[in-house]
């Protein structure tokens, strides 16, 4: 099985198990999500490492016209956020979770699952904070937890057959965004915009600044000569 096709089943399996468990709060339970990633893509053969840092995405409205960037960070939590590395790319199903929060309607962003030696655009950074600890370090009540998260993410894969329809697409490099784009996907073209523009977004800046979950609006962007959607602040 190629890594492409092992990480898509891997985040939609992942993605339903922490649905099915966490119904009222899955979108901040980034640990378990890559416990779980880990477990599915080792049992897939690719060997994965677990990272802890700041993660910064920016986000659109569904039409378009609306921008902010929602992040992961705060003082003293350098490691607020968890995900995975997989043949040597970031591999993060919590990544479109962000958009799910605040005060309008956001496009799903896609899952992000970008090699580690590759510059990132100016539509998201993550922060390196160091390699996650074993499960064994955490309290036995966490532990009991996890494992019973894990055990739930091995059912699913076991019963599940082919290749499963993700909601939204990987992120693996600007190509990706581009396709996207050129296919009507409103984060894709938006992040194009952005990247293109003369101004970018201070992520280090924001990420230590407020608490945990901090919302800045993104300074407004020139609009698409083929759309009328310009993106302003909220």
């Amino acid at each position: 099985m190629r890594v492409e096709s092992a990480v898509i089943r891997c985040a939609y399996i992942v993605d339903k198990a922490l649905k099915s468990i966490f119904p009222d709060n899955y979108f901040a339970r980034c640990m378990y999500a890559s416990y779980g990633s880990q477990h599915i893509l080792q049992k897939l053969g690719f060997r994965t490492r677990i990272i802890g840092g700041s993660f910064g995405m920016f986000l659109v409205s569904a039409d378009g016209r609306r921008a902010t960037i929602d992040a992961y960070g705060g003082p003293g939590a350098e490691n607020s956020h968890v995900w995975c590395v997989v043949e040597d790319r970031i591999f993060d199903v919590s990544s479109p979770y962000l958009a799910e929060n605040g005060s309008f309607p956001k496009a799903i962003p896609p899952i992000v699952f970008w090699p580690v030696d590759k510059e990132m655009p100016r539509s998201f950074r993550y922060y390196y904070g160091g390699d996650h600890l074993s499960p064994a370090t955490y309290d036995p009540d966490v532990q009991e937890r996890l494992a019973g998260f894990i055990e739930h993410c091995d059912k699913r894969l076991s019963a599940h057959k082919g290749q499963p329809n993700l909601r939204n697409w990987l992120l693996t490099d600007m190509t990706s965004i581009r396709r996207a784009s050129q296919k009507g996907d409103p984060w894709a073209s938006a992040a194009l915009r952005l990247e293109a523009g003369d101004q970018g977004v201070d992520f280090r800046s924001m990420l230590l600044h407020g608490d945990l979950q901090e919302r800045i609006p993104v300074v407004a962007l020139e609009p698409d000569r083929n759309n009328d959607a310009c993106l302003t602040r909220e």
